[in-house]
């Protein structure tokens, strides 16, 4: 309070460096360190077709047929269908719509939140339309009302059995508005037509070296079964979590290293602060160490000043980064994968906290060791100030200085050319003129 320019200096710098970087590491926790939020979510595994043609896709008659082979791992398919219509009291709506197999809700060990999955057998050709909506869809369009598992619905002149509400936290691959069973009747029965995707669950005990042996023998059968169609075809395990972070994971490190060096930076400058304010307090300390204060005690009153001042900008930095999570989540930048996952939880808040406390060591601890040194006869001389205690802080400042500089240089040119590739990127001249240009699909489910 007495000083209170330097507190507000201080507060600010801290709040804003810890808050950003409080925000990115929530943003690293969030999609590469927190587990996938489903039962034993690291025994989830990817099927990725290694082979020439294009990678992960997959025959859903591949995977039904590769499942006999594998008795240490279960398998389940699904694709997204082109958009279905559906018939509404008012007008049709297109709704997305995601076709798995039976054991798909199953697989990913989540209660349902209302009314059950599908049942084995209801993929068959044959069996009665069933379909399961998402929770968003449930609440927007039915008013989350538990009456809906004795309504049908239709789609594409179909009329749909609902049988339940699929659980909140599912959003593998992503949420689409409904699922329904993958039903392999002679239109996408073919071996040969690979559009599908594949998922599968490790059985406890069960190694990912050891699922890929099974897999790789399983595939062998069937090549050899098939050798025409199945030629060039390699299947390979990945964990869940590697296959939807994808690439995704070193940018998000390389981020974290650069908003933890301005953590530093930020530190480092209200270090230089302290050592500042250290030097004209020399005399001060001076008079209390001749009045018989003990020097471990001014250190720790130091030390617990800085603190306070960590405590202060940091409480803001944690509001500062909720509130800045909260937008980079609402605004999905860049179609990050795992955006959902995304929360300031006890991690982020333990980081926080670690941030707060290396600050305010850093911020007490040094200037606790400059005056440490202080003479209490010199300190209270007329003009000894000057002499005793810029000679003890003028090698702490400077090192500051020039480690300041080291950490801001290599900074400043990467985000230079980071700038200047994000220019290029969004001038790119695509060869055409992109205006009044559109993009369809059509898709003839008969010669799927």
């Amino acid at each position: 309070m007495r000083a209170p320019w330097f507190s507000t200096a201080v507060i600010g710098t801290l709040a804003i460096a810890i808050g950003g970087s409080a925000c990115v590491f929530s943003v690293v926790n969030g999609v590469l360190l927190r587990p996938l939020p489903y039962r034993a979510s690291d025994a989830l595994v990817a099927v990725i077709n290694t082979g020439p043609r294009p990678a992960d896709n997959i025959s859903p008659r591949d995977v039904a047929d590769l499942q006999e082979g594998l008795p240490g791992l279960t398998l389940a398919a699904y694709y997204k269908d082109p958009s279905l219509t559906l018939e509404t009291e008012t007008e049709p709506l297109r709704v997305a719509v995601t076709d798995v197999s039976a054991n798909w809700f199953g697989l990913f060990g989540l209660p349902m939140k209302l009314g059950r999955p599908f049942a084995k057998g209801e993929d068959r050709e044959g069996a009665a339309p069933v379909v399961v909506l998402s929770d968003r869809f449930w609440r927007s369009h039915y008013g989350a009302d538990p009456g809906v598992l004795r309504q049908t619905l239709r789609l594409n002149d179909t009329s749909y059995r609902v049988i339940g509400v699929a659980p909140t936290r599912l959003a593998f691959p992503d949420v689409p508005d409904l699922w329904k069973p993958m039903v392999l009747d002679h239109r996408i029965a073919d071996r040969g037509a690979r559009f599908a995707y594949s998922v599968g669950r490790l059985a406890p005990g069960t190694s990912l070296a050891r699922g890929r042996a099974e897999l790789a023998t399983a595939a062998g059968r069937i090549h050899d079964a098939y050798p025409e169609i199945e030629t060039g075809l390699h299947y390979d395990l990945a964990p869940l979590q590697h296959f939807i972070v994808g690439s995704v994971g070193p940018v998000l490190f390389v981020l974290f290293g650069g908003v933890a060096c301005l953590l530093l930076i930020a530190c480092a400058n209200v270090t230089s602060l302290f050592l500042v304010r250290a030097t004209g307090r020399a005399t001060e300390i001076g008079v209390r160490l001749a009045l018989g204060a003990r020097r471990p005690r001014i250190a720790r009153e130091l030390i617990v000043e800085s603190l306070l001042l960590a405590l202060a900008g940091g409480t803001i930095g944690a509001l500062i980064a909720a509130w800045a999570t909260h937008v980079l989540v609402a605004m999905d930048v860049g179609d990050l994968p795992r955006i959902t996952d995304v929360v300031v939880d006890a991690r982020v808040l333990a980081f926080t906290l670690g941030a707060i406390c290396g600050a305010a060591a850093l911020m007490g601890l040094l200037p606790a060791l400059q005056l440490s040194g202080t003479d209490a006869l010199s300190a209270v001389r007329a003009g000894s100030r000057a002499v005793t205690a810029e000679k003890r802080s003028g090698h702490l400042r400077r090192a500051f200085i020039v480690g300041e500089l080291a950490l801001a240089l290599p900074l400043l040119i990467g985000a230079g050319l980071l700038a200047r590739s994000l220019v290029r990127l969004l001038h790119v001249d695509p060869g055409f003129r992109p205006e009044h240009v559109v993009r369809f699909s059509v898709v003839d489910l008969d010669t799927v």
